[in-house]
């Protein structure tokens, strides 16, 4: 994913992929990376990630180089909603473990998993919530 993302920057705001959502530090780093560089009006490419952080934090160079080959631009969006679901479910466990803790009703619970299924958007705002709860 990561590696179509260079080859294909304008996936990198256009797919609606969040940094929360890779689970691996490094891939987080290199994300947020390619964001900076998007931001700053700046090339997406494998010379500029190096320049924004340590080699080691974005997995050495030879990771960097290595993640064009896994380029695939037909994969990409089933990628992102694999990506998308499974942040999902680390999201709800979060929260089901929040709920226990908190010995929330289950009627809160229920709401807050239904709403999860249904929107992405929805979720998050829904997330904050259950994090202010506490």
């Amino acid at each position: 994913m990561l590696g179509t993302m260079l080859s294909e920057n304008y996936l990198i705001v256009d797919s609606d992929v969040k940094k929360d959502f890779f689970i691996s530090l490094i891939h987080k780093n290199i994300f947020g990376c390619m964001q900076s560089l998007l931001a700053k009006k700046r090339p997406v490419d494998f010379v500029a990630l190096l320049t924004m952080m340590e080699p080691v934090e974005l997995g050495g160079a030879n990771y960097l180089a290595e993640l064009a080959h896994f380029a695939s631009p037909t994969k990409f969006d089933r990628y992102v909603d694999m990506m998308r679901e499974a942040w999902k479910n680390r999201e709800k466990n979060k929260i089901l473990i929040q709920a226990k803790e908190g010995d929330w009703e289950i009627g809160s619970i229920n709401c807050l998993c239904a709403c999860a299924t249904k929107n992405n958007q929805q979720f998050t705002q829904l997330h904050k919530k259950s994090i202010e709860i506490r």
